[in-house]
């Protein structure tokens, strides 16, 4: 086995045998390797760089340095780097996958469903970009294609870091047919390079075939929908099917699809999408049969996209329009009616609003039981005095349904908003805004009482209903994609969610400006995200700037920064600042008692609070903070994320009490997709208390076994890997293995040093030592 250039490679690298070579290419040689160590099998692919050790080990810390920033299901994961016998390596998660030219030649894929393969690709690099980083290389080899149908993007090698000063001829690499005009002048690159190569894959993926840039020349001229359709045409096939198929694409590429990918290609950068989520939303409008963004919205082409979308509707519409017309004079006089009741309207709702503070969900608390009591009445008006005019009718319901649940009536306020939405039905013959407006409040009620697959119906039906709303219909239409994400989460589809809140702040910022209140809750939704993700730096940098957007807007002593304050919390316990988390976490605590007493997120910020006091060796008041948690909020989605921190602090305590939380916490945890790390964690928490208890050798078998499962599965790279290996090094060191515990406790530092910035050496408290893992 060689290495191009450099002689003979060695059996190993690093923890890695070395089985054979799988690709390579201008930065090295790609092989096949797998984690040389007894207790578990991991395969990688395991790059090799070639070239000049000291520049080979530069390219290797700069790709390491890139790829660390990126977690996401569309991007090949970092797992480990090194330097050896002159040889510098990544180790990569391997992808038994299919190159995406080849996948489609095999599959043969429809034109829909490859614009779906390449909306993934969008995905990935929409969140490289999001991390600051430039892939500079994108082609179709660098994606590969899952036997389920993910897409998976490699190479990362010679991507770079924005940054105002550019490139240097020595990082000027780049594939000559893929790469945008400012490449090939030697030009700085910015995200609008990605843009054009994704534009030149697009085609490639829809045409079947490269479009000859390089043929053309820099002519500074834009590709029309037409040449774009002449040149996916110039060779024909005499297969029928094949011909049917090609006139598809033809009549695609001369149609919006073909204005999506001649827009991306624009010469100067300037005039291309400004982002990939961009590019991405017009795919998605032309997927809809939606008008795209960069089309003139002429009365002939919106009416199309409407008559596709809708084709049911439309012939519906016209059988019945004769009658409509007959309706003509009875439409006025109903138009006269409405107008009649508009000032009273207008009146009662400024005064609903000034009573329930503007409609705040996080004020409404306050004076309780007077706030109920006027929230009942008002039901009782609403539903009498308003029936004559249903679209305010439902307008006002949302507002007094917000109040109430905020209130804490939350069953009052279900039962109330299913009564209103059951009207609201069976009134409109074609569901409405309105309703999708009742329906995201019916949603949260639902998941305030802890009916999480009922919520996520409503939210789901809601947004379908809010989707092309209008202004008027903004809030709840994103109220109705924060329902989703967060349920999103939940469910443990952390990228979907990362999406939806992502796409909620860029669409809050074009309505309201740089700073809001409401832009500091999106803001922290995505610092949320990126806890999810195991990016703890950046999580708690977003949080900050929440919490700081919050006292800047509404002041210090809102409730709203409870949340983000317990978000921030999390952030800086699991960035190792525990005296700043435990301070964080017990101010949100106190203002959660103050302004919102009864409410679940007290039980929330408690429960944040123990794992903080936990992560910091407190076991004993983490434990007893965990249990109050337990009791505060006893339908908190994330119940059994707090049973596992509280089986985890009773480990050394009572290892038999903990046993049986760890069992009911991990039962739990397996319930729910996404979260397979923290099962992983619980598995071996288990292991680690039946080792405690008295069989140190099927403990020992249970926590392995627990960690295989986790490198061997998609979250290979969790930080998680490093807790496992801590409650492992406990167990082989009691038994004698000095050297094995040891050896484990250098993985485990590495692991954190990886995700925290630093190794999160174990800490000493009175009493002894700290817990062996630090969630």
């Amino acid at each position: 086995m060689t290495n191009s250039g450099s002689g003979e490679l060695p059996e190993r690298l690093g923890p890695f045998r070395i089985l054979r070579q799988i690709g390579s290419g201008g930065m090295g040689v790609v092989y096949l390797a797998e984690r040389s160590d007894a207790r578990f099998t991991q395969r990688v692919a395991l790059k090799v760089l070639g070239g000049s050790w000291a520049a080979t080990n530069e390219a290797a810390m700069r790709e390491q340095r890139v790829l660390a920033t990126l977690t996401h299901p569309n991007i090949t994961a970092f797992i480990d780097a090194g330097s050896e016998g002159g040889l510098s390596w990544l180790a990569m998660e391997y992808v038994d996958g299919m190159p995406l030219i080849d996948y489609c030649d095999a599959h043969v894929p429809d034109l829909r469903r490859r614009v779906k393969l390449f909306v993934q690709i969008c995905a990935a690099v929409a969140h490289a970009h999001g991390q600051l980083v430039v892939h500079r290389d994108l082609k179709p080899s660098n994606v590969l294609v899952t036997q389920e149908g993910s897409v998976k993007l490699l190479d990362f090698g010679i991507a770079r870091i924005l940054d105002p000063g550019g490139d240097t001829p020595q990082t000027r690499v780049f594939t000559p047919e893929y790469a945008a005009p400012e490449q090939l002048r030697g030009e700085r690159v910015t995200v609008a390079t990605d843009v054009y190569a994704l534009g030149l894959l697009l085609y490639e993926l829809v045409a079947g075939r490269r479009l000859p840039i390089l043929e053309r020349g820099d002519t500074g001229r834009e590709w029309t929908t037409r040449e774009l359709a002449d040149c996916s045409s110039r060779t024909t096939s005499g297969d029928q099917s094949e011909s049917i198929r090609r006139r598809d694409i033809v009549r695609a590429l001369r149609g919006d699809l073909g204005r999506i990918i001649s827009h991306s290609l624009a010469p100067l950068p300037a005039d291309r999408y400004p982002s990939v989520p961009s590019l991405r939303d017009d795919l998605n409008r032309w997927l809809d049969h939606r008008p795209i963004s960069i089309s003139r919205p002429s009365a002939a082409y919106l009416a199309a996209r409407f008559c596709r979308r809708h084709r049911l509707a439309v012939a519906i519409g016209c059988v019945a329009l004769a009658g409509m017309l007959t309706l003509g004079s009875m439409t006025l006089w109903q138009a006269q009616r409405a107008r009649h009741f508009a000032e009273r309207v207008d009146r009662a709702q400024i005064f609903l609003n000034n009573l329930f503070a503007d409609a705040d969900p996080y004020s409404a608390r306050q004076s309780k039981g007077g706030a109920i009591e006027l929230l009942h009445q008002a039901m009782t008006d609403i539903d009498r005095e308003f029936a004559d005019v249903p679209d305010l009718q439902a307008r006002l319901s949302t507002t007094v349904a917000q109040a109430m649940i905020s209130a804490g009536d939350v069953a009052t306020a279900r039962g109330w908003l299913e009564n209103r939405v059951a009207k609201v039905r069976a009134s409109d013959e074609v569901p409405s805004a309105r309703l999708g407006a009742l329906l995201v409040q019916l949603a949260l009620a639902r998941e305030e009482g802890g009916e999480i697959d009922g919520a996520r119906a409503a939210f789901e039906e809601a947004h379908e209903l809010l989707r092309d709303s209008g202004p008027d219909y903004a809030p709840p239409r994103i109220g109705a994609v924060t329902g989703l994400a967060k349920l999103a989460n939940l469910r443990g589809d952390h990228a979907e969610a990362q999406r939806l809140h992502e796409e909620i702040l860029q669409e809050r910022m074009a309505r309201e400006g740089p700073e809001s209140a409401d832009i500091a809750m999106d803001l922290m939704n995505v610092a949320a995200d990126r806890l999810y993700d195991e990016r703890f730096g950046d999580a708690a940098a977003l949080a900050a700037r929440a919490h700081a957007m919050l006292e800047r807007t509404v002041g210090a002593d809102h409730p709203r920064s409870i949340y983000v304050d317990n978000v921030l919390g999390l952030a800086l316990a699991n960035s190792g600042r525990f005296a700043e988390a435990i301070e964080t976490l017990r101010n949100a605590g106190d203002l959660a008692r103050k302004r919102l007493p009864g409410a679940p997120i007290i039980g929330i910020t408690t429960a944040s609070l123990g794992w903080a006091l936990y992560r910091a060796g407190r076991t004993h008041e983490a434990a007893a903070t965990l249990r109050k948690a337990l009791e505060l909020a006893p339908n908190n989605p994330r119940r059994s994320s707090t049973e596992l921190a509280l089986g985890l602090s009773l480990l050394d305590q009572d290892p038999a009490a903990a046993l049986a939380v760890l069992r009911g916490a991990r039962d739990g945890l397996a319930r729910k997709a996404g979260d397979d790390q923290y099962v992983a964690l619980a598995d071996a928490a288990i292991g680690a208390a039946i080792a405690a208890s008295g069989d140190a050798a099927d403990g020992e078998r249970q926590v392995v076994a627990a960690r295989d499962r986790l490198l061997g599965g998609q979250r290979a790279g969790s930080v998680r890997v490093g807790d496992i290996d801590l409650l492992l090094a406990d167990i082989v060191e009691r038994r004698g293995d000095a050297k094995g515990a040891a050896n484990l406790r250098t993985e485990a530092s590495a692991i954190f040093n990886r995700a925290y910035g630093h190794p999160l050496q174990e800490a000493d408290r009175s009493g002894g030592r700290a817990p062996a893992t630090r969630l």
